[in-house]
C-alpha cells in the first residue's frame, strides 16, 4: 500500500475532464472550470435532463432555456473552454471515459454515483470527485483506483452508494422528489467550490509538492452553517490497511 501512496500524486494538468450533471451542482462546477482549465482541455458533459422553469430559482440558466438539453444549453456560458462536448445521455455503467480523466460527479443519485465509481477504476491514472447536498449541507470527496478497498474507498464510507437505485439516472427526476429534498442554490455553489478545492489540490498541487505525505493530503470537504471540516487520508487510516480480499460482484464491472 506504501508503494501506492507514493506514485499516486501524479501531474493531471492536461488530463481530460468528464462531467456528470449540469444543473444544480453542475451548472456551478462548470463555470468555475470554464475560469480555470486551459482552454485547450477536453471537457465531455453528461446529462440528458430538460430544463424546465422550476429548476431557475437555483440553477444558472435563464428563461430562454426552457424546453432545452441542460448539456446544451451550458455551452453558451462557458466562454474560455473551446474543446467542449455536450452528451445527451445518461451516465451509464457502459459509458466509457477516456483513461487519465478526472471525473467530475454532480448527479443528485447514488446509482450515477456508483457508475462513476466503476468507470474510474478501470484506469489507474483516473480520479474521481463527487460532490452532493442538502439544503443547507454541502460536501465534495476524491477517490482514485487507489483507494479502492482501503477505508477512503467512498463505498466503504457510503456503502448505500452500491445498493440505492432510487433516483437512477435512467429516470426522471420528479417534482415531488425535489418538493422531498429541496437545495438552496448557495448550497450548490458550495459543494461546487469543495469539489474545485479537491480538484486544485490534487491535480494542479500536489504534484508540485516533491515529498508532500500523502497521508496529510484531504479527501474530503464538508460544511454547514456552523462548521466547514477538512478530513484528511490519515484520518480513515489508509497506509496501514490492506485492501479487503476479494470483489463486490455488484459493484465491480
Amino acid at each position: 500500500m506504501q508503494d501506492q501512496l507514493k506514485e499516486t500524486p501524479t501531474s493531471a494538468n492536461d488530463s481530460p475532464v468528464v462531467v456528470i450533471g449540469c444543473g444544480g451542482i453542475g451548472g456551478w462546477l462548470l463555470s468555475a472550470l470554464d475560469r480555470t482549465l486551459p482552454n485547450t482541455t477536453q471537457v465531455i458533459i453528461y446529462d440528458k435532463d430538460k430544463l424546465e422553469e422550476r429548476n431557475l430559482d437555483r440553477q444558472l440558466f435563464s428563461s430562454h432555456d426552457i424546453g432545452r438539453y441542460k448539456a446544451k444549453a451550458v455551452l453558451r456560458r462557458l466562454t474560455s473552454l473551446m474543446n467542449v462536448s455536450a452528451v445527451t445521455e445518461w451516465f451509464t455503467e457502459a459509458t466509457e471515459i477516456p483513461p487519465d480523466a478526472t471525473v467530475f460527479c454532480c448527479a443528485d443519485n447514488h446509482r450515477a454515483r456508483l457508475y462513476a465509481w466503476q468507470a474510474v477504476n478501470r484506469f489507474e491514472k483516473s480520479r474521481l470527485i463527487v460532490g452532493a447536498n442538502e439544503y443547507t449541507d454541502a460536501e465534495a470527496y476524491y477517490y482514485a483506483p487507489w483507494l479502492r478497498d482501503t477505508p477512503a474507498d467512498m463505498l466503504r464510507f457510503y456503502p448505500e452508494i452500491a445498493s440505492d437505485k432510487s433516483g437512477a439516472p435512467t429516470e426522471r427526476c420528479t417534482g415531488v422528489a425535489q418538493e422531498i429534498h429541496p437545495q438552496l442554490a448557495i448550497s450548490n455553489m458550495l459543494a461546487a467550490g469543495y469539489m474545485m478545492w479537491l480538484y486544485w489540490f490534487w491535480v494542479k498541487e500536489l504534484p508540485k509538492l516533491n515529498g508532500f505525505p500523502v497521508e496529510e493530503t484531504p479527501i474530503r470537504v464538508s460544511g454547514n452553517f456552523s462548521r466547514i471540516r477538512t478530513t484528511l487520508v490519515k484520518e480513515y487510516d489508509v497506509i496501514n490497511t490492506r485492501p479487503t480480499p476479494g470483489r463486490n460482484k455488484e459493484t465491480d464491472q
